[in-house]
């Protein structure tokens, strides 16, 4: 467990604040940092809870989970303990230049060897599903992002002036996206790997009404999202 730790100050922070790499149920709770590229970065491991922490400054990344690529199929379990990202509040800078404009409150990053297994006889895993809850995110180019993720949860979160609420860039369905208030500045949901955007009554709101119809080849939505009532 890493607790309670100030890791970076003003004009001072870290390329990473927090690294845990290779790790089966570690906590990381109640930290402050400050100024870190990325705040907190969980790679190859399962089952790790980040909860309650505090991430604002110069930021790229707010929290990063990454996926079990590192790791041989036999150093696995089968079915790999799940993450929990929950009651943190991120704060990142204002999404001008170009390294800003690409910041991102929270990440989830699989692998694409995940979507390759069935060509490759094998079964890797590549992100152990996530539950991603009750934070905030305030500022920067995107508030979450999803790359190679299935089954994650994401709901009761915040995300309030990021010029992208949700960014699924590939692998991304099935999720979930539910519950959550989104105000974006330009668009509530981008799903880059089939080119849809979806907004709702305006570019600054992400409201649903109504179902979403499927597209005309019955393809899966890549994204479930909210009801009107649900969060908007």
């Amino acid at each position: 467990a890493i607790r309670r730790c100030v890791v970076g100050q003003s004009g001072a922070g870290f390329g990473i604040g927090i690294l845990v790499v290779g790790s089966a149920r570690t906590e990381i709770s109640d930290c402050v940092l400050v100024d870190d590229m990325t705040g907190i970065a969980v790679s190859s491991s399962t089952g790790a809870v980040v909860r309650d922490n505090q991430v604002a400054g110069q930021v790229a990344s707010g929290i990063s989970i990454q996926d079990l690529g590192t790791k041989t199929i036999t150093e696995l379990p089968a079915a790999p303990e799940g993450h929990e990202i929950v009651g943190n509040v991120i704060e990142l800078p204002p999404a001008d230049g170009p390294l800003f404009a690409k910041a991102a409150g929270i990440e989830l990053h699989g692998t694409p060897a995940v979507f390759l297994s069935a060509a490759l006889g094998s079964e890797m895993p590549g992100l152990a599903p996530a539950v991603v809850h009750d934070n905030v995110v305030r500022g920067g180019g995107n508030g979450i992002v999803l790359a190679d993720v299935t089954n994650a949860e994401i709901f009761q979160n915040d995300v309030d002036g990021s010029v992208r609420g949700l960014l699924i860039l590939t692998g991304g369905w099935p999720n979930a996206f539910r519950h959550n208030n989104v105000t974006a500045s330009a668009v509530g949901v981008v799903d880059l790997q089939t080119r849809q955007i979806r907004t709702g009554r305006n570019v600054a709101d992400l409201a649903y009404k109504e179902p979403i119809e499927p597209p005309p080849d019955e393809t899966p939505l890549p994204v479930e999202v909210s009801w009107g009532g649900e969060g908007s």
